[in-house]
């Protein structure tokens, strides 16, 4: 990775002033700051040290409930990435309906309308289409086929093999979403090298692996005195697919001498489980607030999931939060997966691979013995340093400036053709169907598995 010691107000702006200019990019996302959702946590961080005209945005509206708090972002990410807002008058948290669908089907449409308008009246040469949700996904795609730019999924998540819909006809549809999406771009952004494996073996390429990041400079933060007890906290939603580490988790830890557990969650996740254990939604600022009280930091990860693909290599958006706090982690994690690897490697924490109450207690016997506590909370600072926000802005810029961007897309025959000034912006035609690319196995930025390696090798 770069040298650390680059100065900082250098690293800010993203671009040294002999590179060329970044290419104008238009985001299309359906979370954004100061929506508390993870991933506009993660973009809101990132985008934050984003060079002014490199980025403009199109998202929705926020609505703030008591659900939904706000998440906070650097005061001048507005300025930095001129947002666009597409009205969105409803509440997340109510139940589907069919007015709700309606709304939704004009939102996106709007959003859709709103990235056409900004991309043909900025002449942008890039759209990137967030994923989660599904709908800015189909937006973005829309609007990169409509302006005849290559399109950019940036891939939070995987998507059609984490979504649990029931219904096998609405399920069909969003897996010929994803593939259609898949086909049309010119790069895919992944937060880890496992997401990237998997699309390989779809054979789909090229991909960029962009981890979560952090700002380079944190305050110190020393691990409280000693209490008696031993205090673990989880902070952050618990997806179903990860119930049953939250049930074993809360099966283990029941009745456990000298330990306290605090779930800072929705306490109707897991059916209610958490909230009868105690657990409490606190704003993400509060929430921040607490880790440094803690101990333990706990990450729940499920190893009999329905969503194995995305288990396996998803990077919680948490255990940023966790590095920044200085404080061991307890990962209940499946062997192999990307957490797994990222804190046995960096020795950051514990991983506990089999979820069965006394290999779970024996982790947390572990972690009673104070100076394992700080050795470990000295390597999450450590491992922090190779998430610096201000080394994988540049290193996004600097790939979505390559030429090879313009040429074909997976699944697409020649360049893509650039939009001339003031054309309108017709389909792409496409003349091969879904199948899969053949040839050699993509080029990718390197990102090792295991981060905490990575300077060594750059």
């Amino acid at each position: 990775m770069e040298n650390a010691s680059l100065d900082n107000s250098r690293e800010a702006s993203a671009q040294d002033a002999s590179d060329p200019r970044p290419p104008r990019t238009v985001v299309v996302t359906w979370h954004w700051p100061p929506t508390n959702r993870a991933s506009a946590g993660v973009l809101g961080s990132l985008f934050g040290i984003a060079p002014r005209g490199a980025f403009r945005v199109v998202t929705r509206s926020f609505a703030e409930t008591s659900f939904t708090d706000r998440r906070p972002a650097d005061a001048d990410l507005d300025a930095r990435v001129p947002p666009t807002f597409v009205p969105w008058p409803l509440d997340d948290q109510i139940q589907p309906t069919l007015s709700h669908a309606l709304v939704t089907i004009r939102t996106v449409l709007g959003m859709i309308r709103a990235a056409c308008k900004v991309g043909r009246g900025w002449k942008a040469e890039r759209v990137i289409a967030v994923y989660p949700h599904r709908l800015s996904l189909v937006a973005g795609w829309v609007a990169a086929r409509r302006l005849r730019v290559p399109l950019v999924l940036y891939m939070h998540d995987l998507c059609i093999e984490a979504i649990t819909f029931r219904n096998p006809f609405r399920r069909a549809w969003w897996r010929l979403i994803d593939a259609w999406c898949l086909r049309d771009a010119s790069l895919i952004v992944v937060p880890t090298e496992q997401f990237a494996d998997h699309y390989r073996g779809r054979s789909v390429q090229p991909c960029f692996v962009l981890p979560h990041c952090a700002p380079r400079r944190l305050p110190p933060n020393d691990p409280p005195a000693s209490r008696g007890r031993l205090s673990l906290v989880y902070s952050g939603a618990i997806y179903e697919p990860h119930a049953q580490a939250a049930r074993a988790f809360v099966d283990a830890t029941d009745g456990l001498e000298n330990v306290r557990v605090t779930y800072f969650t929705d306490p109707g996740a897991c059916g209610g489980l958490l909230g009868r254990v105690g657990g409490r939604w606190l704003p993400h600022r509060e929430a921040l607030e607490e880790l440094q009280h803690a101990d333990v930091l706990v990450v729940l990860l499920s190893t009999q999931s329905d969503c194995p693909a995305e288990v396996h290599g998803c990077f919680p958006s948490k255990i940023i939060d966790y590095l920044a706090a200085g404080r061991p982690i307890l990962a209940l994690a499946p062997a192999g997966s990307f957490v797994d690897r990222l804190v046995s490697r960096s020795g950051c924490g514990v991983v506990v691979r089999r979820h069965d109450p006394s290999s779970i207690r024996e982790a947390i016997d572990t972690l009673r013995d104070a100076r394992v506590r700080r050795e470990m909370g000295r390597n999450a600072r450590q491992l922090l340093s190779e998430f610096h926000r201000e080394t994988w802005m540049n290193r996004l810029l600097a790939r979505l400036a390559e030429p090879s961007l313009d040429q074909c897309p997976n699944g697409s025959r020649g360049p893509i053709p650039r939009r001339r000034d003031g054309e309108g912006g017709r389909r792409i035609p496409r003349t091969v169907p879904l199948a899969r690319v053949s040839g050699s196995a993509p080029s990718t930025a390197h990102a090792a598995t295991e981060y905490s390696s990575a300077a060594a090798t750059e």
